[in-house]
């Protein structure tokens, strides 16, 4: 989890020391051995990620949490048809969660299958009025689809709730097109100001 921490601080080289030194201590974790995956995707070392994530999931085939990770690196490496079922098996294993579902959302709409995106995110616009969907989750759902404003709805809901998925704020590439909006940045600094 320090790991975790230093990545959400910027600390991008001593993040991965940690992790890899976690796993190192303890080689037969999922949650160590998914964590790495993690960490070298945030670092955008997708490749690595990808390598680390099967290795996790061949550790257990039911480990939802690597599959969803493995569907984010194979996204942003062009893996479309992997991301896609990636996300498919992590939805499916978790019963539907909301994070998982907002993934494979965000999938569609970047391989251009924007209609299947659509009916995900209505979808989950009408599950959040009776059970609680993950703001942040529904705003790189809205980046994929290109809906600015709308992401940018949803990151101040993620605020108003002190949502945990901020602290990933800095280092979610699938937000790297609000990174020069204004809006941005002054969100940025508010969550700066909030710890």
């Amino acid at each position: 989890w320090y790991s975790h921490l230093l990545m959400t601080s910027g600390r991008n080289n001593e993040s991965l020391v940690e992790a890899k030194r976690a796993m190192e201590i303890d080689p037969l974790s999922l949650a160590t051995s998914m964590n790495l995956g993690w960490q070298y995707h945030w670092s955008r070392d997708y490749d690595t990620a990808i390598a680390q994530l099967k290795s996790t999931i061949e550790m257990d085939a039911n480990f939802e949490q690597a599959h969803w990770g493995l569907g984010l690196a194979c996204e942003r490496k062009g893996l479309v048809k992997e991301a896609l079922a990636e996300f498919q098996n992590a939805s499916k294993l978790s019963g539907g969660n909301p994070v998982y579902e907002a993934s494979l959302g965000h999938a569609y709409a970047t391989a251009g299958r924007r209609a299947e995106a659509m009916k995900i995110r209505d979808q989950l616009e009408l599950r959040s009025k009776t059970s609680y969907v993950p703001p942040y989750w529904m705003a790189t759902l809205n980046t994929g689809l290109g809906d600015k404003d709308e992401a940018f709805r949803w990151l101040e809901k993620a605020y108003e709730e002190r949502s945990g998925g901020l602290v990933w704020l800095n280092a979610d590439p699938r937000l790297d097109n609000l990174r020069q909006d204004a809006r941005f940045k002054a969100l940025e600094q508010r969550v700066r100001e909030s710890r």
